[in-house]
């Protein structure tokens, strides 16, 4: 007697002591399928059925098409409510995680809400500082950053220190964003931008300097 692979539809010889041993599953001697071969016996190799096509089962005739927008107020809820059980769990801080935000960004996109600013100064990367003295005898600050994180950021402000020749700060002065003079609100992601502050000569010769964003 002959059966057929459903898979690659080789023929294949079986004796009744196989079927007797294997309960009817074999493996396809020329793809390894595994297979019930009790549901595709013949005695000649044209009596095997045909496995049906995939219109012809029952459960592919009776199957209806998904109704796209329930699936899409089923993923907006499940997302919501993933949200909901982050910032409980973690508490606002995670509108801050870089891992977290897109997901929040997605929820108010149905909520229609707006997330606070992304903020977090460790993503500020400074490419090059420098304090020169100008004709006029003034000084002036220089930074370049960029901004590494996956989102904008506001501009961050600066601390800046003046130290003395032997190295000892001798004056200090924080300088807020609106100190500041930028083409945009915000910095985009991966965006470098320049930072620049003319200071006034203090009555101290300056030996070097420090500075920190805030």
């Amino acid at each position: 007697m002959f059966t057929q692979c459903p898979e690659c539809h080789h023929p294949q010889t079986l004796t009744i002591d196989q079927l007797r041993e294997t309960r009817g599953i074999i493996r396809c001697s020329h793809c390894s399928t595994q297979f019930d071969a009790l549901q595709r016996l013949g005695e000649t190799p044209a009596d095997v059925p045909l496995a049906p096509s995939e219109e012809q089962l029952p459960w592919v005739q009776d199957r209806k098409p998904a109704n796209p927008l329930l699936w899409n107020l089923s993923a907006a809820a499940g997302l919501i409510l993933l949200c909901g059980q982050i910032i409980y769990f973690q508490g606002p801080s995670a509108l801050q995680h870089e891992k977290f935000r897109p997901w929040f960004i997605e929820a108010c996109s149905y909520l229609g809400c707006s997330l606070p600013d992304y903020r977090n100064l460790t993503d500020f990367s400074v490419l090059a500082s420098s304090l020169i003295l100008t004709a006029d005898q003034n000084y002036y600050f220089k930074a370049i950053i960029n901004n590494q994180a996956e989102f904008a950021q506001p501009h961050p402000g600066v601390k800046l220190t003046l130290l003395k020749l032997s190295g000892e700060p001798f004056a200090q002065r924080a300088f807020t964003p609106d100190n500041l003079t930028f083409r945009t609100d915000k910095i985009a992601p991966h965006e470098t931008i320049e930072i620049g502050l003319a200071i006034a000569a203090p009555g101290t010769s300056v030996g070097g300097y420090t500075f920190e964003l805030i």
